[in-house]
């Protein structure tokens, strides 16, 4: 029989459950956020990177849940104090929360595209970014050591100021564990948009608009159809209507495509890949991006660039 003061690693726990540890316990690593990998730690980049918002859920794996509320073992990481032999923190936690953003629509602003390209290519390759987080509240934290048998031993009183250090709780929730998407895959993915040609040389309707019908799955400009059915298609209508000379419009139609994808793939799978509010909500942006599309290819002055930030904002 095991020792009943046995504490799993954390490390170890979320391995096994599929996540990674966070460098650390804080409330900095959030989803959406973009860090890299450097000598001495990871350090932020960008908060905020996708147009997606992420959603919140109760998390409901029991056997993680339990462990983390039973308490688990991390390093102790303490400056400053003198002690001798291994310290280890056991680590109380509180019902965790998951947040986590859909995968497909993980595409980089076009804010943080222009960021993002001011970073040197080979750093590209040791930065990533946040897809999931499961955060909690700290409980209780205490400092031991580990015994032969894996069991936590708390310090004793000839260590009290060690102790003292050790106890901490945290009235906010930190980042327990993470799932990442490498920076290099989202920005090969990410929609660049071709220059816009200023005059009409190039342009399959011939750059003025003359006539407009917008459905689901075509553009048709001046009789001419353009057929967005499927990623590929719709990528490259967008940068058909980006050369044509309405950027905003090209990057609502893209909006709108992406926000559509998910929720047709909401509403049509029996397992669904995504929760089917997710789906909803996906849906009411469609629409949201659509509407707006429309508008600026009748009239690509209807709103200022700084109003049509805002107006691209979930």
């Amino acid at each position: 029989m095991g020792d009943p003061g046995f504490v799993k690693p954390l490390s170890e726990l979320l391995s096994d459950a599929g996540w990674t540890e966070t460098p650390e316990l804080s409330g900095v690593f959030k989803v959406g956020s973009i860090f890299r990998i450097q000598e001495g730690g990871h350090g932020l980049m960008v908060r905020n990177c996708f147009e997606a918002i992420a959603e919140t859920d109760t998390y409901t794996s029991m056997e993680v849940v339990s462990q983390l509320q039973a308490g688990v073992s991390v390093r102790a990481g303490l400056f400053g104090v003198k002690a001798s032999g291994d310290i280890v923190k056991r680590v109380r936690f509180g019902t965790p929360e998951h947040h986590t953003v859909e995968r497909l629509v993980m595409n980089p602003t076009e804010e943080c595209q222009q960021l993002l390209a001011k970073v040197p290519k080979g750093d590209v390759g040791h930065m990533y970014a946040v897809s999931e987080v499961l955060t909690a509240e700290i409980s209780e934290q205490t400092c031991g050591r580990i015994n032969a048998k894996g069991g936590f031993v708390g310090l004793g009183k000839a260590e009290a100021e060690l102790s003292a250090a050790c106890s901490f709780e945290s009235m906010e929730p930190v980042a327990v564990a993470m799932r990442t998407v490498p920076l290099s895959e989202l920005l090969e993915e990410a929609v660049r948009p071709q220059p816009v040609v200023k005059s009409a040389t190039g342009c399959p309707w011939g750059g003025k608009l003359n006539s407009l019908v917008v459905t689901q799955r075509y553009l048709t400009v001046n009789g001419w159809k353009l057929d967005m059915k499927g990623p590929e298609n719709a990528a490259k209508v967008v940068d058909e209507v980006h050369r044509c000379g309405h950027p905003m419009a090209a990057r609502s139609l893209d909006a709108w495509q992406r926000n559509l994808r998910v929720s047709i793939i909401s509403a049509y799978t029996v397992v669904g890949w995504y929760p089917f509010p997710v789906g909803l909500v996906a849906g009411v942006r469609a629409k949201k991006y659509r509407d707006l599309t429309e508008r600026l290819l009748r009239d690509p002055n209807f709103v200022s660039q700084e109003e049509f930030n805002k107006l691209m904002k979930p």
